[in-house]
């Protein structure tokens, strides 16, 4: 069987390709899917054959959208963005030099960061990476789970590095997966029956409960405002606003002040001054791609604020090590139990005759 009809029995829709090992860019239709590439330019040396970057889509799902709704751009033998796909990459070798690898991450980062914030981002990669073990921490839970492997080597670094700097989580390090398992392994051809994980699968982080009332809440107010003036909720919101009975009990009972919390925390402030955001909210696209963008300010704040306090909390453990490690372990003090940390008092017989019997072993002169 063919890599395609293995691919298709599995029934995924997106497939992410890597070392094609096939020259220019281009696209064919095969087995049900379009297979797109992005390899070696014309006129190049690839004299290991190991570049190569590509992705399968679904034939259907792919022609389902037309050509306005689709779009590709191939970065380099390694990188290639699909405007209606995930975004797939394909990293340098661990040997490479370092300044193609620094051009690799940077091009990475840059692609990662065009993507705006309201659309879906997934980005594979054959990364070549070791990430470690996670420790409390060293590293966000929100960036990378518990099941990480092996010792982390210089592009797990840079791999965590671009998902801290991007708020991207390391979807397949949450999961236990077999040591060997097909889908996250590579068994290296120098190293025996060793086999490591190096294929990665990055996705946003999700917003948080509050960025997501925050914005059900924005975007329910645009969609009052659009409402004729004498639709109930309407009706409600306006008398609330101007000062009447308004809406009464409930979560939403001070509907105003939360309104106003909500535009300020997403970066709105501005449009809290004056009613403006009544005028923003009548056209439905415009507020609901700044309630959208305002919620990926608010992320960003989030993810600051949680990793300075995670450093906070990493050097506070720092410190209290260090400090245990200068006085030592804390002595028991005389007479104090094993276990519970209570003092043993000699009250039962036993306890006092074998005293009794030492004082007076202690008091014996020989005749």
């Amino acid at each position: 069987m063919t890599v395609m009809q293995i691919c298709s029995a599995t029934g995924c829709d997106v497939i992410g390709l890597q070392e094609t090992r096939r020259a220019g860019q281009g696209s064919i239709a095969h087995d049900g899917y379009v297979i797109i590439w992005s390899g070696a330019r014309a006129g190049t040396k690839d004299k290991r054959g190991v570049h190569g970057v590509g992705i399968a889509i679904k034939e259907a799902m792919w022609e389902s959208v037309g050509e306005e709704g689709r779009t590709v751009e191939c970065i380099s033998p390694r990188l290639m963005k699909v405007g209606y796909a995930p975004t797939e990459s394909v990293c340098t070798t661990v040997s490479g030099d370092v300044n193609p690898k620094d051009s690799f991450w940077t091009a990475l980062d840059a692609a990662i960061r065009e993507v705006h914030s309201r659309d879906h981002l997934v980005v594979l990669m054959d990364a070549n990476a070791r990430t470690g073990r996670r420790r409390d921490g060293c590293c966000d839970a929100k960036i990378m789970g518990a099941y990480g492997r092996d010792i982390m080597n210089n592009n797990g670094e840079r791999l965590l590095g671009l998902a801290s700097d991007n708020q991207l989580s390391l979807t397949n390090t949450y999961f236990r997966t077999p040591k060997g398992g097909v889908q996250h392994t590579f068994q290296s051809s120098n190293k025996g029956k060793e086999k490591y994980r190096l294929d990665f699968i990055l996705m946003r982080c999700e917003e948080t409960i509050e960025a997501t009332v925050r914005k059900r809440r924005l975007c329910f107010a645009g969609f009052v405002i659009r409402m004729e003036d004498n639709r109930l909720p309407k009706r409600m919101l306006f008398e609330a606003m101007a000062g009447g009975g308004g809406y009464r009990g409930g979560q939403e009972s001070d509907w105003v002040s939360r309104l106003g919390e909500d535009l300020v925390a997403f970066n709105m402030g501005d449009e809290k001054e004056g009613g403006k955001w009544k005028e923003s909210a009548k056209n439905s696209e415009v507020w609901y791609n700044k309630v959208e963008d305002g919620a990926a300010w608010f992320m960003r704040k989030w993810h600051r604020q949680e990793a300075e306090a995670s450093a906070k909390r990493q050097r506070a453990r720092e410190a209290e090590a260090e400090s245990t490690t200068i006085s030592g372990p804390k002595r028991k003090r005389t007479g104090e139990a094993a276990v519970g940390g209570k003092k043993r008092r000699p009250g039962s017989a036993v306890e006092a005759s074998r005293a009794a019997e030492a004082a007076l072993v202690a008091n014996y002169v020989p005749g």
